[in-house]
């Protein structure tokens, strides 16, 4: 027999569920994507300092208009301010907005320890400017449905 904790447990899950598996409550469409970034913390200022200010590099899994999944050696706590910087390549657009070098200030909001001691950082953008919001979104909407997740 199921206890009650366990049945309250079961209903959670399931009014999480959506007709693709579990609802991640992101606010944007994400698509797979794979750039290399790099970033720098910016803040707390004891974790900048730890790290002596350098950029690092990490490889982009994901990416939406409000944030990105990145994979990295470092483990970055959540709540960190990380600068980061990457170039956006869309071989669905035309001339110049093909390649996009963007500048973002964003918050890590979960840090989960994978294989081999590497991170997965999810990044939420916290500061970036319209043009590249919708250079972004352009970008997520171009993409096939089969690089949605």
């Amino acid at each position: 027999m199921v206890n009650g904790g366990e049945n309250y447990f079961l209903g959670y899950l399931k009014n999480m569920q959506n007709e693709n598996g579990f609802d991640d409550r992101r606010r944007s469409k994400r698509v797979k994507a794979e750039f290399i970034v790099t970033y720098k913390v910016d803040r707390p200022i004891e974790l900048f300092m730890r790290v002596g200010g350098k950029e690092l590099n990490a490889l982009m899994l994901n990416l939406s208009d409000t944030g990105m999944a990145v994979l990295t050696k470092y483990k970055i706590p959540a709540f960190t301010f990380v600068l980061i910087k990457f170039t956006l390549i869309d071989l669905n657009a035309n001339g110049e907005d093909r390649s996009k070098s963007m500048d973002v200030l964003g918050e890590v909001r979960h840090n989960v320890l994978l294989e081999r001691d590497e991170y997965q950082l999810g990044i939420s953008f916290f500061q970036i400017s319209k043009k590249d919001k919708n250079a972004l979104a352009a970008f997520v909407d171009n993409k096939k449905d089969s690089d949605f997740f």
